[in-house]
């Protein structure tokens, strides 16, 4: 099972700006380890409004940095992924 996770089913949440070296020392540790991965980085907060935000978050949730919901929302698209891609079991970690 862990052998057919580590070749599809691996995600990595992920910030696509301010942390370039997250993303280097990730490609390189799984690389190395000869693990399969995507990052899972869509939820970047320059794309976020109001209305954005509202769709995933309630109004307490909301008052929260922006930082965390788009952690937050990196993890509910990895999740998604993961069904999209019928992965039957799946690890999903954070780049840091």
């Amino acid at each position: 099972m862990l052998r057919d996770i580590l070749h599809g089913g691996v995600y990595v949440v992920h910030a696509k700006h301010g942390y370039e070296f997250h993303e280097q020392h990730i490609v390189s540790l799984f690389k190395q380890q000869n693990i399969e991965f995507e990052f899972a980085s869509e939820a970047d907060t320059a794309l976020f409004t109001q209305e954005y935000k509202e769709q995933f978050f309630t109004s307490e949730m909301l008052r929260l940095p922006n930082s965390l919901l788009s952690c937050t929302l990196n993890h509910i698209f990895a999740c998604k992924r993961m069904l999209a891609n019928s992965d039957e079991y799946a690890l999903i970690f954070e780049d840091d």
